[in-house]
């Protein structure tokens, strides 16, 4: 796992992350995105984000089959339980297919004021740990193994989240609605 504070240092960038009305647009016309190539997505600023974390974290992989992003919102008293991110319509018939890596980055400024919504990792000896959501932290890890949200206690827990597939993860996923939106909409 790797945790990186203050990941976005273009101020331009971060102003229109900064924006809730930009996040609001994402989740209404990109809530749960898959592309072949960076170049596909139609978001500039989305791509410019998973083009850096590409760049800087996944460029060990000669060829990356897709990338997926979604947004997550979480509201006060909600969770997002224990899971491995994976090809949801494989899974359905008991075939597992998972992405090589993911990320997630707290972008709007509001997760400075949530009280809970910690990223927790559950380890093989079932120890948990723990990564508080702070604005502008990308935390990049392997989400095929158990993760979670632990409860919003107060306040809304805003994240976009991103995986790299080294296979093409099936087409049913890609039509998929609303499977990143948790909680409330902003």
């Amino acid at each position: 796992m790797i945790v990186v504070d203050d990941f976005i240092r273009d101020k331009k960038l971060l102003d229109i992350f900064s924006n809730i009305d930009n996040w609001r647009c994402l989740i209404d016309i990109a809530n749960h995105k898959t592309f072949e190539n960076i170049a596909d997505i139609e978001d500039e600023h989305i791509k410019k984000l998973i083009d850096d974390v590409s760049n800087k974290f996944w460029q060990d992989y000669d060829d990356p089959g897709e990338y997926e992003y979604w947004v997550n919102v979480i509201a006060k008293d909600g969770i997002l339980e224990w899971h491995k991110d994976k090809d949801e319509f494989l899974a359905r018939n008991d075939k597992y297919v998972y992405p090589t890596i993911g990320a997630v980055w707290y972008g709007h400024p509001s997760i400075s004021n949530i009280e809970g919504g910690y990223l927790e990792f559950k380890r093989k000896n079932n120890e948990i740990e723990r990564i508080e959501p702070v604005y502008n932290r990308l935390v990049v890890f392997d989400s095929s193994k158990f993760h979670r949200v632990a409860p919003v206690i107060e306040g809304t827990r805003i994240a976009l989240s991103f995986c790299m597939w080294e296979k093409n993860i099936t087409a049913v996923r890609r039509r998929s609605k609303n499977i990143g939106v948790y909680g409330v909409r902003i």
